[in-house]
């Protein structure tokens, strides 16, 4: 069980070195909810002037509109500090009786009444509360799909489309023969198979990284990068060769290796538990160690750890630090939430993250109670429950460390998508895609060849990739449906710049220091794309769609500003550029386009302090 150390000793080091950043928890850290309030757009028309001369609009600029447009904005600031964007989340109770969960609860921020509530971003997860009335809140305006499975089907289609073009473009039999046809068929079909089974198998990039834990970057490593001195640049290779192998890119190897260097370069003391507590961080692909700590079970923890202190202390005159500890490591629901962190664990390294967690908040209590010794018996210990509790929860706030969640972890959907075995219908199998793919683009590809007697390679290419998209049609639905409940944002929530874009003349600096920021990616064979029309042959494909969305924030003398009982307030500037919908616009479309640009205000109001999602 736990051992007492001098007060805060177990804190870990705080590094910002690292895509995922490690830090005591952040101020801004909970759900906050508001909307945004667009005023402004560029112009995207040739306007005349009084003598009837055509005036081009400076499109980098929005200018005010006559009216506004309101878009609902939800979004979650986790521990670490990291923003997600959300289409929806519902605040339920974890353990309420059905039919009576007092809603109001869920907005009061309550140190102790905030801690039994969860937000669902998961749907799947519903099941797992009691039924009840909840608040649900949504948002029309943000719809992102995982566009990484709709993007492994266009890898798929291109590589395929790439591998047999030249083979059909050269080839000199006399398609108009039913032999040559079926030879040249055969023949560019295995080519087609054969280019796209490496992208089939390092689609996985789940098993990927799991495999470069067990195999290359394993605690053995950790542990001679915590002794000093050694050399990551096999590791950084290898990681840069499995990131560069798949089109999904995955950089979570690379950043994994650089965080633990670094880690080890900038830690004075706790140097193994530092690196290997970072390691462990990047492994956590499904952020067990936030959803402890925010977990009902740690809360409830720390008020029975509480209520043991002070009985031990009330119990014997000649009560210490060390009988109490000893108290509280032995109370029942200490046991239970020890044997939790024990489960959240990442096997593959010294993974200490959940027992120093416990570490620093039961001292935080013990010492409470151990400050107001020796107590007098005469005096109810409700008020020192009370302080003890207060103390462990202060602790758990400002103490204990989090650690953030990498942004290229891909979703469950996805690893779903691209590893499932099963022979689903109509064709919607990721591992059997390429012979489905090479069969539509051979076909296609001849077909361009022997019935068009201008055809070109580009011609011959085209009609492949429209051969293998139509091929796929029931695979790019398949990967469609995967869903991504979160969207991370990049940058610092409660920074940026506020100026507006119209304010900015042109001797002014450009603007800088973004607050959040991130993108909407809407691929141009994702079925939902709105240039996609089933019945137009014109219109197979449609245009890739990106949404770059950023939020800066007003300044704050006082930190955050207060809107009312259990409400906090931020306010700023909302901007959004969005290619595909227009022709690129500017004065240099083709080597500097600007997008359909949009700008207003926005207002959010934090309705719960709970810093991570599905937690229960």
């Amino acid at each position: 069980m736990k051992t007492l150390l001098p007060f805060g000793s177990l804190s870990l080091l705080v590094l910002l070195i690292c895509p995922i950043s490690i830090a005591q928890t952040s101020p801004y850290r909970g759900l906050w909810v508001g909307q945004a309030r667009l005023d402004s757009v560029n112009e995207v028309t040739v306007g005349l002037d009084a003598t009837n001369n055509p005036v081009a609009p400076i499109s980098e600029n929005p200018t005010p509109t006559a009216d506004a447009a309101f878009l609902r904005l939800i979004i979650h600031v986790n521990g670490a500090g990291q923003a997600f964007l959300l289409k929806d989340v519902a605040v339920l109770n974890r353990a309420a009786d059905a039919g009576d969960t007092d809603l109001l609860d869920a907005q009061t921020l309550l140190p102790r009444g905030d801690a039994d509530f969860v937000l669902i971003t998961d749907p799947e997860l519903y099941d797992d509360v009691p039924p009840q009335p909840a608040i649900r809140i949504a948002s029309a305006t943000f719809d992102f799909g995982d566009a990484r499975a709709t993007d492994a089907v266009d890898a798929l289609v291109e590589t395929v489309a790439a591998a047999i073009n030249t083979g059909i473009d050269t080839d000199t039999g006399n398609l108009n023969d039913a032999g040559d046809r079926s030879s040249l068929r055969v023949e560019q079909l295995q080519i087609g198979i054969d280019a796209a089974a490496p992208l089939i198998a390092n689609a996985d990039v789940a098993r990927t990284f799991a495999l470069f834990i067990e195999t290359n970057f394993t605690s053995q490593v950790v542990d001679n990068i915590a002794n000093g001195g050694y050399d990551a640049s096999s590791h950084i290779t290898v990681a840069t060769t499995l990131q560069n192998q798949s089109f999904y890119g995955d950089s979570r190897m690379l950043d994994m290796v650089n965080a633990v260097m670094a880690a080890e370069a900038a830690a004075t003391n706790h140097v193994e538990a530092t690196v290997h507590n970072v390691a462990a961080a990047y492994a956590d692909v499904e952020a067990k160690y936030s959803r402890f700590v925010s977990g009902s079970a740690f809360s409830d923890m720390i008020g029975a750890a509480a209520e043991a202190a002070v009985d031990a202390a009330y119990l014997s005159p000649s009560a210490n630090e060390t009988n109490i500890l000893e108290a509280v490591n032995q109370n029942a629901t200490v046991i239970e939430v020890d044997g939790q962190a024990f489960n959240t664990k990442i096997a593959a390294f010294a993974d200490t993250r959940a027992d120093l967690a416990l570490d620093v908040v039961i001292e935080a209590i013990v010492a409470e109670v151990v400050a107001a010794l020796p107590v007098n018996t005469n005096v109810p210990s409700a008020s020192l429950i009370s302080a003890a509790d207060t103390a462990g929860r202060v602790a758990l706030e400002e103490m204990v460390t989090r650690y953030g969640i990498a942004a290229d972890v891909p979703s469950t959907d996805y690893n779903l998508f691209v590893s499932t075995e099963d022979d689903l219908a109509d064709n919607d199998n990721w591992l059997e895609a390429a012979a489905v793919a090479a069969a539509g683009a051979v076909d296609a590809a001849i077909s361009e060849k022997r019935n068009n007697g201008l055809y070109t390679p580009t011609s011959i290419l085209n009609a492949a990739r429209i051969g293998a998209t139509e091929s796929l049609r029931s695979i790019y639905g398949a990967a469609a449906r995967s869903r991504r409940t979160e969207l991370p944002l990049d940058g610092v929530f409660g920074s940026g710049d506020v100026r507006r874009q119209r304010d900015i003349g042109s001797s002014d600096s450009p603007l800088m220091a973004t607050g959040v920021s991130g993108m909407i990616y809407l691929p141009a064979n994702h079925p939902t794309n709105p240039f996609r029309h089933r019945r137009h042959p014109d219109h197979t494909t449609g245009f890739d769609i990106h949404r770059h969305i950023r939020l800066d924030f007003d300044a704050e003398p006082e930190g955050l500003a207060r809107n009312g009982y259990g409400v906090e307030r931020m306010t700023g500037v909302y901007r959004e550029e969005i290619f595909g919908l227009h022709k690129p616009l500017g004065p240099q479309p083709d080597t500097a386009p600007v997008g359909l640009k949009v700008e207003g205000t926005f207002d959010l109001n934090r309705i719960s302090l709970l810093d991570a999602l599905n937690t229960f």
